[in-house]
């Protein structure tokens, strides 16, 4: 800033900007810098930044999302809460909603939120304040999405409700209900080509988004299906039969199947390069993709990576290419910084050792991937440690600032994690062994439905089984039927 204070520097500047031996000196700086993160993500060396979300009654942060200002959160508590992404502090908080809020999206100008209480509320990112609830749904909206004017949501209803959204988000108009699944709808996703829908009856429903008609039925996991994510032909889903699936949506075929978590997979993302899934034993997993595509490869070259620190069920995540935002049941968000990860650091930032309320932990992280001391320390709303390096080659206005950072944590690709205080699901039959195809046969995932129902009129069978016995903290409403 002081550089650019007068114009004589200004003029200087740009002079440089027009200058190819100022990309000649910028180009090898970038890719150096490329490298290093890319190194980072698989040695596992990250930075851990920790929101404790301080919720009032029951804990647990449902869902989230990010930018570089901002993290704005919805929780257990019934309460969605805004995060400023430098001091780590809340700066708002929206009442209204009077169940969990499962689901958020937003944009420069609105707010959408899904809740246990059925409703859709429709918030001002301006003022924060409530401007439109819906309820069509009859029972918890457990996700929601929307771009391109369009909004859809998926219920523990079955159904599926896709909205034109009008005046910039500020009214919206139901379009259609699709209804074909036989149990809760966990989640959808849609492009200007599809919708994309998964359920606790075990399948990945496509519908054409212009038209609704129902397309074609992926069938391949064996128990319900709590996430997924679609992208161009891509769909990458997770499952409480403790799988992740690849499919190509325009065939129906899966991909792959890849095996490594101890329990239901809740959450996916994936980008060009990486795939990131969150899972109920409390892990974080990050699978190279393109590895993933090709059949030959074995699950111990696709799983690069195992984050291990939330210390209950992690419920949602999203990541770019510098950082993971993951939320857990233990009302913790956790900020993994691969930006700033190979510095020279000794100290980190931890999580509760017990249950209790308002405990944080610091220690001392070794530089090997195991031995990790924890020792108590004060309760914080954001618990640091400060940094006692300096990096001689950090991103110098190539790549974006993430803000300052502080905490470390040494790589760990195995660790040795606290007992889990929550309670943990007992599956009724063993984990499915790793295949490629769906265990019909070779061709069985192409069970392409001659006809489904696609308007709210048609009726709907009875629910398949439950895959998982239900845990007692979430048996009324929260975590779907997966």
């Amino acid at each position: 800033a002081e550089y650019m204070g007068t114009s004589t520097n200004l003029n200087r500047y740009n002079h440089e900007l027009e200058s190819p031996e100022f990309y000649r000196r910028l180009f090898p700086r970038i890719q150096y810098n490329i490298q290093r993160i890319e190194s980072n993500w698989r040695d596992g060396k990250y930075k851990l930044r920790v929101i404790d979300c301080h919720s009032e009654t029951s804990k647990g942060v449902y869902c989230l999302q990010y930018d570089d200002k901002k993290i704005i959160c919805g929780l257990r508590d019934n309460t969605i809460k805004v995060w400023d992404r430098n001091s780590l502090t809340c700066t708002k908080v929206l009442k209204g909603h009077t169940g969990s809020v499962l689901c958020l999206q937003y944009d420069d100008h609105l707010i959408v939120s899904g809740s246990s209480d059925g409703t859709i509320r429709f918030w001002d990112m301006a003022t924060w304040e409530c401007l439109k609830t819906t309820h069509q749904h009859s029972e918890a909206v457990l996700h929601l999405r929307f771009a391109h004017n369009i909004l859809v949501t998926c219920s523990k209803d079955r159904t599926i409700s896709v909205w034109d959204m009008i005046n910039n988000g500020t009214d919206v108009q139901l379009r259609m209900s699709l209804v074909g699944h036989r149990a809760a709808v966990n989640v959808v996703d849609f492009d200007q080509r599809y919708i994309v829908s998964a359920s606790g009856d075990r399948t990945i429903k496509v519908w054409d988004t212009t038209t609704c008609d129902f397309v074609r039925t992926l069938v391949g996991h064996r128990r319900g299906i709590a996430c997924l994510q679609y992208r161009e032909k891509l769909v990458v889903s997770g499952s409480s039969d403790n799988s992740i699936r690849l499919w190509d949506i325009d065939v129906g075929e899966c991909l792959r199947v890849l095996e490594g978590h101890k329990d239901l997979v809740r959450c996916i993302r994936f980008d060009s390069k990486r795939i990131v899934s969150g899972s109920y034993d409390g892990e974080i997993k990050v699978w190279d993709l393109n590895a993933a595509l090709k059949s030959r490869s074995n699950n111990e070259g696709v799983c690069i990576q195992t984050l291990i620190y939330h210390q209950g069920r992690v419920f949602r995540l999203q990541f770019d290419e510098f950082q993971i935002v993951s939320s857990s049941h233990d009302d913790t968000i956790l900020i993994w910084d691969f930006l700033h990860g190979d510095e020279d650091q000794c100290l980190m930032a931890s999580l509760p050792a017990t249950s209790s309320e308002s405990a944080t932990v610091a220690a001392s992280a070794s530089t090997t991937n195991n031995n990790t001391n924890h020792s108590s320390s004060a309760p914080a709303a954001a618990t640091t440690a400060t940094s006692s390096s300096d990096s001689n080659n950090n991103l110098a206005g190539a790549l974006a600032d993430l803000g300052s950072v502080v905490g470390s944590i040494s790589p760990r690709k195995t660790s040795t994690r606290p007992q889990n205080p929550l309670p943990v699901p007992r599956l009724k039959s063993l984990r499915s062994a790793m295949s490629l195809d769906h265990p019909g046969g070779p061709n069985s995932a192409h069970n392409f439905l001659p006809q489904a129902p696609t308007t709210s009129s048609s009726s709907v069978g009875p629910e398949t089984e439950m895959d998982i016995e239900p845990v007692p903290d979430y048996q009324n409403s929260d975590d779907g039927d997966c």
